[in-house]
């Protein structure tokens, strides 16, 4: 299964990644609804570009217009993704996002998803119609 999915990566490119993440996404939301009852938690990170020696490889072979769509997102260095992995990890989100690229895509994609802060989840309805023209006028 493994072969299946690095050769549907390589053939399909981002379009198989963003595939997988989201399907990683969603069954990760299903289980956690599932496992909260026995006290199991579950959190998904979806980093940004990371500054990483793997990072110039891909770099060869990105699409144009992906480059472009990627560019007002700024390059973080590895251990900025760590710290806000830990720091998401510590306080028991589902979704970590470690910039506000990943932040609205967090709050875009939550739908049913769990959410343990009473404040965050005004925060999420409140700021969905902000993210949502933001993504239009993009």
């Amino acid at each position: 299964m493994k072969k299946t999915i690095e050769a549907a990566c390589i053939r399909a490119g981002n379009v198989a990644v963003l595939v997988l993440s989201h399907g990683v996404s969603v069954t990760a939301s299903v289980l956690q609804q599932e496992l909260i009852s026995h006290n199991i938690h579950l959190s998904v990170i979806f980093p940004p570009s990371t500054d990483t020696p793997g990072l110039a490889e891909d770099e060869k072979t990105t699409p144009e217009l992906t480059k472009k769509l990627s560019i007002s997102s700024k390059l973080l260095d590895s251990m900025s993704v760590a710290r806000s992995t830990l720091h998401g990890l510590k306080a028991g989100q589902f979704s970590i996002s470690c910039n506000l690229d990943g932040l609205m895509l967090s709050v875009m994609g939550a739908g049913m998803s769990p959410q343990h802060s009473l404040p965050l989840a005004v925060l999420e309805v409140m700021i969905t119609e902000f993210f949502r023209i933001v993504a239009f006028l993009c």
